[in-house]
């Protein structure tokens, strides 16, 4: 509900276009090669996650957590993110403004997540003293349903610059941009935020890398756009034509999940040159 993997814009490399996205929301600047097609698929759990919107807490398992990305020349990625499934195991209820709303019965609820569809342009290469610089807009298209509790129903813009330099073996990456949200609570209104990610990834051998990051959002927060930090530890691993990802995470505002865990896997395609 509160967009997490769309508020971040700043990117990542490992000295090659074939630097990895999952687990970090943190998004990397470089685009996939040409001609390349990247799918990503992943699960999350999240402890004592809220939703403020609907009065909502429990713990959160998204399942189907997928992404695809296509390189479309050697400056322009086309990217798709999104979840397949959402299942909340609800652990309180509390009033808030779209809890007379909700329309599930039990202590469960689920729903398919939200849909982002965003491009990614590519400023400049890393070079000498310069950082590598793109720039990436995209839009989130609401699925999630404030009956089911887990949504807000309302469409959300962003745009920003991502930038990225090697200092010695580990590369850092940020995102800076804007992230503006419908206001679910009042027509004609909205949350203008600042979204932010700060990040790096360490190689321990040509396998294994270590990776970590802080992102959220901040600014203008209405029931439902929260202003919300997380950081987040883990590492990728590439063995059998595939690479495997996990990573813990923890929640830094109150309308963060305590803690989490996330798993996942990437695989690039040549589909055309």
């Amino acid at each position: 509900m509160r967009s997490r993997g769309c508020l971040l814009l700043l990117g990542l490399a490992v000295g090659s276009a074939s630097a990895q996205q999952r687990p970090l929301i943190t998004e990397i600047p470089e685009p996939v090669a040409g001609g390349t097609a990247r799918l990503e698929l992943g699960v999350d759990f999240l402890q004592n996650q809220p939703f403020p919107l609907s009065g909502l807490r429990g713990d959160l398992t998204r399942i189907g957590v997928i992404g695809g990305r296509l390189g479309l020349g050697s400056r322009i990625e086309f990217e798709i993110q999104g979840t397949l499934g959402n299942f909340l195991s609800v652990k309180q209820r509390e009033p808030a403004p779209f809890s007379d709303k909700l329309r599930f019965s039990g202590r469960s609820t689920h729903d398919i997540g939200d849909f982002l569809f965003a491009t990614k342009i590519r400023l400049r290469q890393e070079a000498d003293a310069w950082p590598s610089l793109s720039f990436r807009a995209g839009a989130i298209l609401p699925n999630l349903k404030s009956a089911n509790g887990l949504g807000i129903n309302t469409n959300r813009i962003l745009g920003g610059l991502l930038a990225g330099k090697h200092l010695g073996k580990t590369y850092f990456f940020s995102n800076l941009g804007i992230l503006i949200i419908d206001n679910p609570t009042e027509q004609a209104t909205q949350s203008d935020k600042l979204a932010y990610g700060l990040a790096f990834l360490h190689p321990l051998s040509r396998r294994i890398y270590l990776l970590g990051e802080i992102e959220g959002m901040g600014g203008n927060p209405h029931p439902g756009t929260e202003d919300v930090s997380r950081v987040r530890l883990g590492a990728q691993v590439r063995a059998g034509g595939l690479v495997w990802d996990f990573a813990g995470l923890a929640g830094l505002r109150k309308a963060d999940p305590d803690s989490g865990v996330v798993f996942g896997i990437t695989r690039d395609f040549q589909i055309f040159r």
